[in-house]
């Protein structure tokens, strides 16, 4: 007779595939949340997913998010049933270019220039709300602009054990994620719709700071306001595991006896900035992977912007 743990009996593996609605061809990086038991995966690039449920809460649901795309959210249990998820395209805002034969002049300008502060923003299904997107406000002195280039600075961690607190991070450096721009939402004043259909996507296996050349993508803005986000994609590249040995206030048998906790994150983790006044309010949104919903980091009480600053061209 085979006798199995009750931890193994408890699990349940929903695998399937996500394609896009209209095309049929395969969505690579979408993330995927077990809602209740708050676990997130992602597909890869031929679309296929995999997701171990190791509590199998009662009603639970699962939350397909991606960029461009419409969130799909369907009970756990229906997946067992359908396992290929069809999602359909957002509206994307395309503004008009307009041609003309004279040579316009324009001056660049820098927005959202930044000292390295603390790292704040990260990804990480255990100890945060799952966010997959890290998105700050910027002013354009012009209703037009051409954006130039995009910086971010992520914390880099190499192997580093701590015995004294009791911390073990084991970050390689390398990450992969995506650069998205949107519009403002005229009701929430977070992001709103997406103004530009490219994916441009980075890998990164050292630098702290990351510069992202765009002036080959003629992205054409045609707003003050905009946002500049970075898409974490919940890959195994990105993953770094971090341990926290918590001792117990007594002594067992002459010894402190403790636990371990492990945080599974993905990279990169960005730096915060503090605003330059104390009476400035950090204009950084964040976006949750089960309901595909911005908040505001003020409403989350955080107290920096994500580190990302852009170049934008102005007509002169």
């Amino acid at each position: 007779m085979l006798l199995l743990p009750l931890s193994c009996l408890a699990q349940r593996t929903y695998v399937g595939s996500v394609v896009d609605k209209n095309t049929k061809e395969p969505l690579a990086y979408v993330t995927i949340t077990l809602i209740k038991e708050n676990i997130v995966t992602g597909t890869d690039t031929t679309g296929a997913f995999r997701l171990i449920s190791r509590k199998i809460i009662r009603d639970d649901s699962i939350a397909f998010t991606s960029v461009g795309y419409i969130t799909v959210k369907i009970a756990a249990s229906a997946l067992v049933k359908s396992r290929v998820i069809m999602m359909q395209q957002d509206e994307v805002i395309l503004n008009e270019v307009k041609i003309t034969s004279k040579e316009v002049k324009r001056k660049e300008i820098k927005l959202g220039s930044f000292s390295v502060y603390d790292p704040g923003f990260g990804a990480s299904p255990i100890y945060y709300s799952n966010y997959v997107q890290a998105a700050r406000k910027f002013i354009s002195p012009n209703n037009t602009s051409w954006l130039r280039s995009v910086r971010v600075a992520r914390l880099i961690r190499f192997p580093i054990d701590d015995p004294v607190e009791g911390y073990y991070n084991y970050r390689n450096g390398r990450t992969r994620f995506r650069i998205r721009i949107y519009a403002v939402d005229p009701v929430t004043g977070g992001p709103g719709k997406s103004i530009c259909r490219d994916t441009i996507e980075l890998q990164n296996n050292r630098n702290t700071f990351i510069e992202i050349d765009l002036t080959k993508n003629n992205i054409r803005i045609t707003e003050k306001d905009f946002f500049i986000a970075v898409e974490w994609l919940m890959i195994p590249y990105n993953e770094t595991i971090s341990t926290w040995y918590v001792d117990f206030a007594e002594e067992v048998k002459g010894r402190k006896d403790g636990y371990a906790e492990y945080t599974l994150e993905y990279d990169p983790v960005l730096y915060g900035v503090k605003p330059r006044t104390k009476d400035k309010l950090p204009t950084t949104w964040l976006l949750e992977a089960h309901d595909g919903k911005w908040t505001s980091a003020v409403e989350l009480q955080y107290n920096a912007d994500a580190a990302i600053s852009a170049v934008i061209a102005v007509e002169k």
